[in-house]
């Protein structure tokens, strides 16, 4: 998940998360990333998972398992 993350999106840099971007998460330090939301302000974000509907939610405990920040490319003009 994070090396297809890494083909189509930004990584992000900056030390505070803003809305908009996508959030790579891994639940244990070696394993492998498995969970995306999205940001949707400073403190929540959108998610899903098994067995749950699509929620907005503070980001709580998730907060110490982001892998990776990125941001959307910029459209390709055409």
């Amino acid at each position: 998940l994070l090396s297809a993350a890494l083909r189509h999106f930004k990584p992000v840099q900056s030390p505070f998360i803003q809305a908009g971007e996508v959030l790579v998460f891994r639940w244990l330090a070696a394993s492998p990333a498995k969970h995306i939301g999205i940001a949707s302000d400073a403190q929540t974000m959108i998610h899903a998972h098994a067995g749950a509907c699509v929620a907005e939610v503070p980001f709580g405990v998730w907060s110490r398992k982001i892998a990776a920040r990125f941001s959307f490319p910029e459209p390709v003009s055409s």
